[in-house]
């Protein structure tokens, strides 16, 4: 699980990097970019073990990219969601998370980002 995670926080660290760095010119690219933000701090947090943070985070994230239907990066907050929320010991919540994370990332194209997800 921590491998997945690592890829995860990898894939997010650089997309919130590119997002931080390009600038903004429209309203929804602020949105948008203020919601990479937010899941790259949530990844700092996660990486500090300051859960309830990482997980604060996320949920700032979240309803961004669901409004902009990004199920990629809606896939990748639920994914950190349940790892969070699984290394607190909150199992069942973790468990509705990845769930939730799979349905998403099987709408997604991106096969690779799905292929994390044995299916079950």
């Amino acid at each position: 699980m921590r491998k997945r995670h690592e890829q995860s926080a990898i894939q997010s660290a650089t997309f919130a990097r590119n997002e931080f760095n390009r600038p903004c010119n429209s309203h929804v690219s602020q949105i948008l970019a203020a919601g990479s933000k937010s899941l790259g701090l949530g990844l700092a947090f996660f990486n500090q073990s300051q859960y309830q943070k990482a997980i604060a985070y996320y949920q700032q994230a979240l309803p961004i990219f669901r409004e902009f239907k990004d199920n990629l990066l809606e896939g990748t907050t639920l994914d950190n969601l349940g790892i969070t929320y699984g290394n607190l010991g909150e199992h069942e919540t973790a468990i509705a998370h990845y769930q939730q994370a799979l349905e998403r990332l099987r709408e997604t194209s991106d096969r690779e980002e799905t292929s994390l997800f044995p299916d079950r």
